[in-house]
């Protein structure tokens, strides 16, 4: 084997090894002494994945002491009526439970806690261990599925402009070179890829990808279902390479084939009847605009990316550029068939 062939793509080495990001302080030692005896009574999809949790919770009115574990208190400008942020260290999955419930515990001794629409759950997962296609093909199935997350977190979510769905944006145009744009993401999307590398936009570098779908919540089993979500995306994520979602995002043109996809990658989370009556083929068209413009683009000469985005959002050009070819109207569609990919997680 040659040295050319030896040597791994840096799309395909760890962001860990690429960015060099300095350790995390995890507390191991500290927590598994306050954890030693404790059960837990929900699975989770990974054991081991880290996470950060963040929860909005109003009328704090007295102080809470944490004596040193799982979480910290922060001011959060957006809150109201005493509102207070608590953010976790990072934790590994299996320890959502205990920090959750510790949490609630903590809170609740002298507070009465309130969640107005105003406060939030966000979730930070950990990528460090992923490699740049990992992420993106992590970011083409979140985009395929959004509308599976905002169903979970319900409707008022999908409408604030604190959490600005993907397929409501732009952004989805930078997944194809999210490395170079992930400094460029907005925070307000409702998942927020400007956690990996920082940005000026106000997102730190944490090495994660934020989920900021979810409401205020201190119920430790809505919680743990929302990371299983999320965890269930990067199960996939780390399974399929690049080059087949790609594929796969060419083969799907039916109901059917992408709910049996649906159904593979969530599993008993999976709300098939109801995805069924959601527009999520506004979802998969976007997506399909985002990967292959830059190819259609060349192709056929067109002159930015504006009119096309409003041509596939159903809006009507209000000028018609004079190389817009007609072939455009239709990406391209094959037999529906994902059975070509290995899916099997087990």
């Amino acid at each position: 084997m040659s040295d050319v062939e030896k040597k791994v793509s840096k799309d395909d080495m760890s962001l860990e090894k690429l960015l060099g990001f300095s350790g995390l302080d995890v507390r191991k030692e500290y927590h598994a002494a306050f954890e030693q005896g404790k059960e837990r009574l929900f699975p989770m999809v990974y054991d081991s994945a880290l996470v950060g949790l963040e929860i909005e919770v109003e009328n704090i009115r007295r102080d809470v002491c944490f004596e040193n574990l799982y979480w910290e208190e922060k001011e959060d400008n957006s809150l109201r009526n005493y509102g207070r942020e608590f953010t976790s260290i990072p934790l590994r999955t299996k320890q959502v439970e205990f920090a959750m419930n510790y949490l609630r515990e903590v809170i609740c001794r002298q507070n009465t806690p309130d969640f107005s629409p105003r406060t939030s759950v966000h979730v930070h997962l950990n990528v460090r261990d992923m490699s740049w296609n990992q992420i993106r093909t992590f970011l083409c199935l979140y985009a395929m599925f959004e509308r599976h997350f905002f169903l979970l977190a319900g409707g008022t979510r999908e409408k604030s402009i604190f959490c600005v769905p993907l397929y409501k944006s732009k952004q989805s145009f930078d997944i194809p070179q999210i490395e170079k744009r992930c400094t460029a993401w907005h925070k307000y999307n409702a998942i927020n890829c400007g956690t990996i590398c920082g940005n000026g936009n106000g997102s730190s570098m944490f090495g994660t990808i934020e989920f900021r779908h979810l409401y205020g919540t201190l119920n430790t089993k809505e919680v743990v279902d929302w990371v299983n979500n999320i965890l269930c995306l990067r199960k996939a994520a780390v399974t399929i390479p690049y080059p087949e979602i790609r594929k796969i995002l060419e083969t799907i043109n039916t109901t059917s084939a992408y709910l049996a996809l649906y159904r593979t990658i969530f599993g008993e989370y999976a709300r098939p009847s109801q995805m069924a009556k959601l527009d999520f083929e506004t979802c998969i068209t976007r997506l399909k605009l985002a990967l292959w413009t830059p190819e259609l683009k060349k192709k056929y000469k067109l002159k930015g990316e504006s009119l096309l985005y409003t041509y596939y959002s159903s809006v009507k050009p209000k000028k018609i550029d004079p190389y817009y070819p007609k072939e455009w109207a239709t990406l391209p569609v094959f037999t529906p068939n994902v059975d070509h990919v290995q899916l099997d997680f087990n």
